[in-house]
């Protein structure tokens, strides 16, 4: 993950500064056995260079380690928002979410990463670093005693491999609990108004801690078995070294093969070998509990790759065909046929509950119609192809949303028109005043600063009309403004919509003979106006 999600140059600069930092277990190791050496042979030249050398050297492994601290930060940080960006580029590009899923994998799951993942990896980086650097200097001191000390981190190790298809399994568990979790939450805040008006307090708190109690087992049963794990190849790793390299080598000690001197500095330098190597391991199945998150990062990012599609080059047809549309076990209407050519100014009529909305949404391809046909420029829609239609329309919906962001970024939303575009599309909306007033950087959105339900209605509008998308859907688009507002904008869908599809309960005569046609929905009757 730190390298094909991290920055190169951050990684490259943090390596150099672990290979030093890390062998501040080496210089310890040499400084023992230096001064066990002058000790013995009662030189106090070699003591006095032990002492100045070997603490200069600490010194500046330590102001080493301090840099590397910012380095290594700096890069869980750029992986960290690399995967970050990743995940909500998928999220955009999702035809269906639950938002309690993704709210708990963009936050409780990547914390599990970032925690037992990312910086498991930088560890594992350098405990190998500090492995390789003791390694070398043991083998130059005695290559038996250090070959043994190695052959006492063998078996831990295949021991660590062994249990590490359990870990994962106990992880995926836990990640199946944490999500679940999340979306019972979530359906229990959402009726926190019915607790609260019936004073059922006692139910919310039970229900919220029977969820509770539930992750906790699943997060229990696998921290158990990673510390478990631990703490068994911590054992197992103790009696190891004691009876195979440290009786091993006081036995050539005693043989005068080696000095007590360079033995005890092998031993202290050869807990940067044994330690690291299981260190490695530990790590390695701590690691194997982010396999999950890793897996839909995978799926994340393959999503996240996929091309935007681009809106049609010359809109033609739209014809829906004896089409039917069922929501929530209830048929809406059945037999309904709609045939629009570019150009064309529908609308569609019908008293409320007849499904004018979900009528727009399945055009949409947000729901699917259960019987009939529907056609865009004389291709069949079907659901795996519903993605390519969105860059055809605009929507006007009767619940306009507003993102906490400045006037100018709520209808850009990020892509680039100009202030010339983005000026006449507020001009057309009826938005000039609220503009000048307030500024095209007002932040909008938040408690503290929200506009009327006609500006919002208003600037839904002016998101539709900057874009220029071949069809505009309009969802009863003046029934939060004035007369006189409604008017205004009336005409502008009007005039600026190319093609216009237009549903409402309610719309005067005098405006209806401006469409080139008005359907009744809830008798498929059309009317083209005179």
């Amino acid at each position: 993950m730190i390298w094909k999600y991290g920055n190169k140059r951050t990684l490259f600069l943090l390596m150099p500064l672990m290979i030093i930092g890390n062998s501040i277990s080496v210089i310890t190791g040499l400084m023992t056995s230096c001064f066990i050496t002058a000790a013995t042979n009662k030189n106090m030249v070699l003591f006095w260079q032990t002492a100045f050398l070997g603490t200069a050297c600490l010194i500046l492994v330590t102001l080493i380690n301090l840099m590397m601290v910012r380095v290594k930060n700096k890069l869980i940080m750029e992986v960290n928002l690399r995967i970050k960006a990743i995940v909500l580029e998928s999220i955009a590009k999702k035809s269906q979410i639950d938002s309690g899923d993704e709210l708990s994998f963009m936050t409780n799951d990547l914390k599990l990463l970032e925690t037992k993942g990312i910086e498991n990896e930088i560890n594992i980086l350098g405990l190998i670093f500090e492995f390789v650097i003791a390694f070398v200097v043991a083998l130059t001191l005695d290559w038996l005693v250090t070959l043994a000390f190695i052959l006492a981190g063998v078996v831990p190790a295949l021991l660590s491999a062994k249990l590490g298809g359990r870990i994962e399994a106990a992880s995926t568990a836990w990640s199946k609990s944490n999500s679940a979790y999340t979306g019972q939450l979530k359906n229990l805040f959402e009726g926190l108004a019915i607790i609260q008006l019936y004073q059922s307090f006692a139910f919310f708190t039970a229900k919220g801690l029977r969820e509770s109690r539930r992750l906790e087992k699943a997060l229990r049963k696998m921290n158990i078995l990673v510390g478990q794990v631990e703490q068994l190849l911590t054992g197992i790793a103790y009696i190891a070294l004691m009876l195979l390299p440290f009786s091993f080598g006081i036995y050539r000690v005693i043989q005068g093969a080696t000095t007590l001197a360079i033995f005890m500095g092998v031993m202290q330098v050869s807990n940067s070998v044994i330690n690291p190597m299981l260190n490695i391991f530990t790590k390695i199945n701590e690691l194997k509990t982010t396999k999950p998150i890793q897996a839909k990062i995978k799926i994340a990012l393959q999503r996240g790759q996929q091309t935007v599609a681009e809106p049609a080059n010359d809109f033609v047809k739209l014809t829906l065909t004896d089409v039917g549309l069922k929501r929530a076990g209830k048929q809406l209407f059945t037999h309904f046929n709609l045939r629009v050519q570019a150009g064309d100014k529908v609308l569609i009529m019908a008293p409320s509950g007849f499904g004018k909305s979900s009528l727009l949404k399945a055009l949409l391809g947000e729901l699917t119609f259960n019987q009939g046909s529907y056609q865009f420029n004389q291709q069949p829609v079907i659901p795996a192809t519903t993605q390519t239609l969105l860059p055809n329309f605009a929507y006007i919906t009767q619940q306009p949303f507003l993102f906490v962001d400045s006037l100018t970024n709520n209808l850009t939303l990020g892509s680039d028109f100009n202030n010339q575009q983005i000026t006449a599309a507020l001009a057309a909306s009826d938005l000039t005043e609220l503009s000048k007033e307030k500024g095209l950087d007002y932040q909008v959105g938040s408690d503290s600063r929200q506009l009327s339900g006609g500006q919002i209605q208003r600037l839904e509008i002016a998101r539709a009309i900057l874009r220029q998308r071949p069809i505009v859907l309009a969802d009863e688009p003046t029934s939060a403004l004035d007369e006189e507002s409604a008017a205004i904008i009336q005409q502008t869908l009007l005039t600026q919509a190319e093609t216009l599809i237009q549903v409402s309960h309610k719309v005067p005569l005098s405006v209806q003979a401006q469409f080139t046609k008005v359907i009744h929905l809830d008798n498929s009757a059309v009317i083209v106006p005179s």
